[in-house]
């Protein structure tokens, strides 16, 4: 999933070949059976997180801990934990964005997309660059995720 705005949420050319750069990078990694969404929208993830031929689902553009900028609108975990439908996904969610942690009270993109926790990625508590996000050996797993629990 590409966005192809900058961190305002406005439509720019050099980050939508940045980001679309690494989003091939990554597809090339999966091989064949990956799919690129150029210019992806919040319906496009929506509909991503509910086909079940979809096992792991990559953001890549501006974004935090918590929140990515689709094209149309930013996304927050709240509203990735709506779009889920009857399953969660069993694969990786990485949330590869530029911006490090807000909060460490808050909760990590994509906790409520994934059955294991443990397959969430993302460049935690670090600020990436636009030339180290195709860097695949910064993606990492997230560390001190929150127990639901505790968010309860």
């Amino acid at each position: 999933m590409v966005s192809p705005t900058d961190g305002y949420g406005r439509y720019s050319q050099e980050d939508h070949v940045g980001n679309l750069e690494v989003g091939e990078k990554y597809k090339a990694l999966f091989g064949e059976t990956a799919e690129l969404f150029d210019r992806a929208s919040s319906g496009d993830l929506r509909w991503v997180i509910r086909d079940e031929d979809f096992a792991h689902i990559f953001v890549i553009g501006h974004a935090n801990y918590h929140t990515w900028a689709a094209s149309d609108r930013p996304i927050d975990w709240y509203d990735l934990g709506q779009m889920v439908g009857d399953h969660l996904k069993n694969g990786i969610f990485a949330n590869v964005g530029c911006g490090g942690i807000n909060s460490w009270s808050r909760i990590p993109l994509g906790y409520f997309v994934v059955a294991d926790h443990t397959m969430l990625r993302g460049y935690e508590a670090e600020y990436a660059h636009r030339d180290t996000l195709s860097d695949l050996s910064r993606l990492k797993p997230l560390k001190r995720i929150p127990s639901l629990g505790s968010l309860i």
